[in-house]
């Protein structure tokens, strides 16, 4: 929807309510527009998670509104002087004292066009139960029930008149967190479910303002929170309504009003690449206020959806000072066996991943990715239930490609060398679905909830890393420090990128070690700037991740800006998903450890920095596969690779191979003797022949292959 707004337009009209009301008239060609922007609403990303869960917004404000069914397409303006711009229709529902409304021509009197704002805003307010009764309102606390397939608990809300928002939800007695929101330093804070406090940003920050604003009645009573309604008149069936409520810096929510009682059926927001809505009923009268006591959230699946019932209302309860301040941390969760750091701990790098030998729960050694992209710390479903681990959820969460399941847990110990981590409480996914695409088993993956612990320094070269304790870390090395931001539990850099034949365009990237590429651009970023037109030559590669498969087309960008540091000619992935985070406007992209692996690195979370200092690989050149094929182990002994793609004009398909071929063995040698990381790092090298040995259809083919540069 565009929003029209003259040069020469002073203060919006507000009225009774102290709200913008606009209507929108669809010839935009005669209109000056500018598009609002859609957010996701974000808690829980592994890797590139986004998990859905919404707070309950106290909805008895919305009451009733005087809607306007449009006649044709024209649709009424009133602009911020109270001036209607074109025509307004008639209007629909019992009680209107003006049945219908003749063209307002440019010369009426502004006296009457402010009338006619004045006449609906107050209709609004007085079916509410008045501005006086509203006013009175100046808290509010309420007490919930949670339910979501096998998931219980309570949310409990405090809203207060100023703009101030604070919830604790509590789920199963495992999930335990504390979100509060103050207008008045535009600030608000998330202590997650490990106790560990931060600033909410971003899209998170965005949220907060929105659930601040609609339980203070904002968008109703003057002198509160600034926001724009809009009215978009019926929806298809001209059942309802469609009011269009837009905070000041948060994000915009759309009603569904029922024309005969003006309550609102339900509401929509963006949420990822889908729809959030959610639905109202069980109406009540409360000292002369109406009160939904049942909402229904959804996100299409039924089996998802979350039912949350209204257990206790209380207007105007004392409130402390501390209520809507900043959360206080619980108390450390993580050892060091002596003094304050653990170092040269080891790691091993395959296919571009870090992985580290973590003991969970005093058990034996498994095998866990370390991932700055992972929003918390999980484990695998197996790993999980070969330990016999109690699980709450499953939940329906959104990851790069698409949606899957998770569940939470608890861990009583994580522990390295030297360091420990207690009392954990984490997500549990199936991970085993990645096998084929990394070649091997992943029991766990290390996220947020661990690198917000420590100082976290990863040498490429000596392939270790060392812990330290924040509050004493200092670092006086050569390394570019470069600032960064954490939202939703996950580092974000501004930076920039220089395509072939195009200006330099800044973007905010995901700084993701669970990234076995080099750089990702994604969907909206990569079409706004017609990036392909301006790349000489991709090809099509699926992109992996959880909850499935995305498409990209593989190619080159001409620079990569780091601060001072230049990276020439990287390879990058442009997105062409419609679905998952690759496909989100919220970031632009993501710089995985293609690119991190050739500095020593160190992450910083407490001071918001990330520090790079090039090492001996850093002017090695980016390469990409030179074979056309695109290959998978076969789990659990990975005992041949299969062909999953073949490209057209590709040194694969001029040799023969085909989707659905098994490589059993490379230049003589058994393929379960090479890890599926070993020969795609064999294949990328420019002019290099290789003897195949090919099952297809019971026959073993002998295929040669010689490889070179496609991009």
């Amino acid at each position: 929807m565009v929003r029209y707004r003259q040069p020469y337009e002073p203060e919006p009209y507000r009225g009774a309510t102290g709200v913008e009301l606009c209507s929108y008239y669809d010839s935009s060609h005669r209109w000056r527009a500018s598009l609002e922007s859609v957010r996701q609403i974000t808690l829980g990303r592994v890797p590139l998670i986004r998990c859905f869960c919404i707070p309950y917004v106290l909805i008895f404000i919305f009451v009733s509104i005087v809607g306007a069914r449009p006649s044709g397409q024209s649709k009424r303006t009133v602009d911020a002087a109270g001036t209607a711009r074109e025509y307004a229709p008639s209007l629909e529902g019992p009680g209107n004292q003006v049945k219908s409304l003749r063209t307002v021509s440019r010369k009426q009197s502004e006296k009457q066009k402010r009338f006619l704002a004045k006449q609906i805003l107050n209709r609004w307010v007085n079916a509410v139960g008045g501005l006086d009764r509203l006013r009175q309102v100046k808290a509010v606390y309420t007490l919930s029930g949670f339910e979501s397939g096998s998931v219980t608990g309570t949310v409990e809300e405090w809203g207060a008149s100023p703009g101030q928002h604070r919830e604790h939800r509590n789920l199963g007695g495992v999930y335990d967190t504390l979100k509060v929101f103050d207008s008045g330093q535009n600030m608000g804070w998330l202590r997650d479910q490990n106790g560990r406090v931060q600033e909410l940003r971003g899209v998170d920050l965005e949220d907060e303002v929105t659930v601040a604003y609609l339980s203070s009645f904002s968008y109703l009573i003057p002198d509160r929170m600034s926001g724009v309604v809009e009215f978009l008149g019926s929806d298809k069936t001209r059942k309802y309504y469609l009011l269009k409520v837009s905070p000041h810096s948060g994000r915009p929510v759309t009603f569904y009003l029922e024309k005969k009682t003006y309550l609102p059926a339900r509401q929509e927001r963006q949420s990822g690449d889908g729809t959030l809505t959610t639905y109202y009923s069980d109406w009540r009268d409360v000292h002369g206020l109406k009160i939904s006591f049942q909402q229904r959230q959804s996100t299409g699946d039924p089996k998802y959806d979350a039912i949350l019932k209204l257990q206790q209302l209380r207007f105007d309860i004392p409130l402390e000072q501390t209520t809507f301040g900043k959360p206080a941390e619980w108390p450390r969760d993580f050892e060091f066996v002596s003094g304050t750091e653990a170092r040269e701990i080891p790691f091993e790098i395959y296919n571009n991943h870090v992985y580290l030998q973590i003991q969970m729960n005093g058990g034996k050694s498994l095998r866990f990715l370390l991932d700055t992209g992972a929003e918390i710390t999980v484990v695998d479903q197996a790993t999980a239930e070969a330990q016999k681990l109690a699980l709450l959820g499953p939940v329906e969460v959104t990851g790069a490609a698409g949606s899957t399941e998770l569940a939470w847990t608890k861990i009583q110990s994580f522990k390295l060398p030297g360091v420990s981590l207690n009392n954990q409480v984490v997500g549990v996914i199936a991970l085993d679905g990645l096998e084929p695409l990394t070649g091997r088993r992943i029991d766990g993956i290390l996220g947020y909830d661990f690198f917000s612990r420590f100082v976290v320094e990863i040498n490429y070269v000596k392939l270790v890393i060392n812990l330290y304790d924040p509050s004493s870390y200092k670092y006086d090395g050569p390394g570019e420090s470069l600032p960064i931001t954490l939202e939703g539990s996950v580092p974000y850099l501004r930076t920039t990128i220089v395509q072939m034949g195009n200006k330099p365009i800044e973007g905010k990237f995901n700084i993701d070690t669970g990234s076995s590429g080099s750089l990702t651009l994604n969907t909206p970023f990569v079409n706004s700037h017609r990036l392909l037109k301006f790349t000489s030559k991709t090809v099509p590669v699926p992109l992996a991740g959880v909850g499935g498969t995305a498409e990209q087309h593989i190619g080159r960008i001409g620079e990569l800006r780091l601060g001072r540091l230049s990276i020439k000619n990287p390879i990058a992935g442009f997105s062409q998903s419609a679905q998952g985070d690759f496909a989100s406007r919220n970031f632009d992209g993501v710089i995985g450890n293609e690119v991190l692996r050739r500095f020593d690195t160190v992450v910083d979370y407490s001071r918001q920095r990330l520090i790079l200092s090039p090492n001996i690989y850093f002017d090695a050149p980016y390469e990409y596969d030179m074979s056309g094929a695109i290959l998978t182990a076969e789990p659990p002994n990975f005992p041949a690779f299969a062909v999953r793609r073949v490209f057209s004009d590709s040194p694969a398909a001029e040799a023969g191979l085909r989707v659905g071929d098994r490589i059993m063995a490379i230049d003589g040698q058994p393929a379960s003797r090479y890890a599926l990381g070993e020969v795609r790092q064999m294949f990328r090298e420019d002019g290099r022949e290789y003897a195949l040995s090919v099952s297809r259809g019971g026959q073993v083919l002998d295929i040669k292959i010689k490889l070179r540069r496609l991009i």
